[in-house]
């Protein structure tokens, strides 16, 4: 697994999320299942204000998740980009990141333009 420079994994739970997601701020994120040091990506996500209550809404859909924060929601669309493709081939969900403002563009691939 590439170095993501995330947080985790932890047990995808509402506690753990409460204990380790104690900012409000946007972020991404990615859902999966860790086996000793291996950890599965399977889903890949961003918030662009409040990461902890976007993860709140997938406790059940996963065992772990990893997080990180990030200033923005741009920087948070960038970096889920980054993370997409680099782990396209063993997700659940295969289509890109979608993007909040239509002047983003994804900096790795040509989809929004």
């Amino acid at each position: 697994m590439p170095n993501t420079r995330l947080l985790g994994p932890y047990e995808l739970t509402r506690s753990n999320i409460a204990s380790y997601v104690t900012k409000k701020m946007p972020g991404i994120f990615i859902l999966g299942s860790s086996k000793g040091r291996n950890f599965r990506v399977r889903y890949i996500g961003r918030s662009d204000r409040d990461i902890g209550v976007d993860l709140m809404n997938l406790v059940g859909a996963h065992l772990s998740f990893k997080f990180a924060y990030l200033k923005t929601a741009k920087a948070a669309f960038e970096t889920e980009c980054r993370l997409f493709h680099s782990f396209e081939a063993q997700l659940d969900h295969r289509a890109h990141p979608w993007r909040t403002k239509l002047e983003w563009r994804c900096p790795y691939c040509e989809t929004f333009g």
